[in-house]
C-alpha cells in the first residue's frame, strides 16, 4: 500500500507521478527511478575521477617535459611551438574538465536520485565545442 502512495518527481516540469509509473504526468517525458540514476551517478563519479585524474596527471607530466626540454642531459623533448604547446593543453585541459563535469554530475545524482539539466546542458556545449575544435584541427591538418 505504502508505494501506491509514494511520489516521484519530473527533472523536466517538476510534478509528481506515483513511483510505479515510467512517464510523468505532467509532460509525458520518460521517468527514470531514482535507484537506476543513483547507480548511474556511481558511473559517472568513477569515470569522471579516472578522467580527472589521467588529465590532471598528463598536464603535470607534459609540462615537466616541456620545462626541461632545454635540458641538454633531457632524455625526452617538445620540440613544438607556443601553438602546439596550447594545443597540448587544451585537449589535455578538456579531458580534465571532462573529467570535472562527471564527478560533478555522479555526485548530484547520487545525492538527489535525479539529474541536474544544468550540468546536462553544460556537458552537451562541451561536447559541441569539442567537436568542432576536432574539426577545425582536421581542416587545418
Amino acid at each position: 500500500m505504502r508505494m501506491l502512495l509514494m511520489k516521484q518527481r519530473c527533472g523536466r516540469c517538476g510534478a509528481a507521478s506515483p513511483v510505479w509509473t515510467d512517464v510523468c504526468a505532467g509532460c509525458g517525458v520518460v521517468l527514470h527511478p531514482p535507484e537506476r540514476l543513483r547507480a548511474t551517478g556511481w558511473l559517472y563519479l568513477v569515470l569522471g575521477a579516472l578522467l580527472a585524474g589521467a588529465g590532471a596527471y598528463m598536464i603535470v607530466a607534459v609540462a615537466l617535459i616541456m620545462a626541461r626540454s632545454d635540458d641538454p642531459d633531457a632524455t625526452t623533448r617538445f620540440t613544438g611551438d607556443a601553438g602546439d604547446a596550447a594545443l597540448v593543453f587544451g585537449a589535455l585541459g578538456f579531458v580534465l574538465l571532462v573529467g570535472v563535469l562527471g564527478l560533478l554530475m555522479g555526485a548530484w545524482q547520487l545525492r538527489h536520485g535525479r539529474r541536474n539539466l544544468a550540468l546536462v546542458r553544460v556537458a552537451m556545449v562541451f561536447y559541441v565545442i569539442f567537436w568542432f575544435g576536432v574539426m577545425l584541427v582536421q581542416s587545418l591538418g
